[in-house]
């Protein structure tokens, strides 16, 4: 709220916000996420709304694709928070101190791997400090889940995943910190 405030957006929120219905689909409950779909696009549609900004890759994805995929009318844009940033910064407004923090980055499944949009958190991360970003090993489109799977497969297949995944975090190379793309990955890896 305060980066969206800070370039003169003021957002509206939504009174009765809901899950965009992205793990219903996913795990195969298509009849209830149509039923949530619904639901959902009939309150957007009656608010007069002209863009949604969201920080979640899953609501992004869902909200752009699939809720028009599966019939229901999408008439705003629908920008992922990355997206607003880069518009926004790229006016000039405003500049990054540099940083002598090492960064690595964990990947979001749903914006590298389905959506195509490795460059995203990669050109924010790049203001700061380009000679400080420390790229994991399979990392952008080729990158390792975070073993998560849409908080449905949470079993020991997960967790070897996830054990797995913070071992590429280049072993040796100092990091101080680990940025997420999605709030998932982040309460898996914690």
């Amino acid at each position: 709220m305060r980066l969206l405030n800070f370039f003169d957006v003021a957002p509206s929120l939504l009174p009765n916000e809901r899950c965009c219905g992205h793990d219903l689909l996913w795990a195969g409950d298509v009849e209830n996420f149509k039923k949530l779909a619904k639901l959902n696009t009939d309150m957007l549609n009656s608010l007069d709304i002209e863009e949604i900004v969201t920080s979640c890759p899953e609501c992004y994805r869902t909200l752009s694709r699939d809720y028009e995929k599966h019939g229901f009318k999408v008439p705003f844009k629908v920008t992922h928070v990355y997206d607003f940033l880069e518009r926004e910064i790229g006016k000039g407004a405003v500049d990054f101190k540099k940083s002598s923090q090492k960064v690595t980055l964990q990947d979001s499944c749903r914006m590298t791997r389905f959506e195509g949009r490795a460059d995203l958190p990669r050109a924010l991360l790049n203001r700061m400090n380009p000679e400080n970003f420390i790229e994991m090993q399979d990392s952008g489109n080729s990158s390792i889940c975070c073993g998560n799977s849409c908080w449905i497969g949470c079993d020991s297949f997960s967790k070897a995943l996830q054990v797995k995944r913070l071992k590429h975090r280049l072993p040796g190379t100092p990091v101080n910190q680990l940025r997420e793309q999605w709030w998932h990955c982040n309460k898996m890896e914690m």
